[in-house]
């Protein structure tokens, strides 16, 4: 028998990038314990959604530990690094994001050429957990970021309803 490995071993890509100046998002080679993402999808009674949730410590190698120290040297623990996992749809071989999190720079290990960091959960959770104290007027005229709103136009409608008969049945 062979030792070839017969099926596809380009299914899955990840893109490191960085939302600062100077930085490209850049695919990177898999990092050692992706499989391992331990994916947990619970509902949220506070924000009355199904949110995903991991958490997992990572080990990157070459190109992907080469940017991660590259951001740690030029912004510090508090890069905001963000780790995106694509795979290919099985029957279009379309690129779809699996999902996406950020690297708590905080957690950083250099060793072996390895950088060791804890990859978290990121989304739409974190953007309502971080607005939850924020108070907004109804009648404002622009948003929470200061982008202003347009005015909803007002449509006056006129509705005759229709007639409804009522049909009494007496007890006999």
């Amino acid at each position: 028998m062979s030792d070839i490995n017969q099926t596809y071993n380009d299914r899955v890509k990840f893109i490191l990038s960085c939302n600062s100046d100077g930085f490209e998002d850049t695919e990177i080679t898999a990092p050692i314990g992706w499989n391992n993402d331990d994916k947990e999808y619970a509902r949220n009674e506070e924000y009355h959604g199904i949110f995903p949730k991991f958490s997992n410590t990572l080990k990157f190698i070459e190109d992907g530990a080469d940017y991660i120290n590259f951001a740690r040297e030029m912004l510090g623990i508090n890069a905001p690094l963000k780790l995106t996992k694509y795979e290919k749809h099985p029957q279009t071989d379309v690129w779809v994001r699996t999902y996406w999190g950020y690297l708590d720079m905080s957690t950083w290990n250099f060793e072996k050429k390895q950088v060791s960091i804890k990859f978290n959960s990121g989304g739409l959770e974190q953007l309502i957990k971080a607005r939850e104290s924020e108070s907004v007027e109804i009648d404002r005229l622009d948003t929470i970021d200061g982008t202003p709103i347009e005015e909803l136009p007002i449509n006056e409608m006129y509705n005759d309803g229709r007639r409804i008969f009522f049909k009494i049945k007496v007890a006999s």
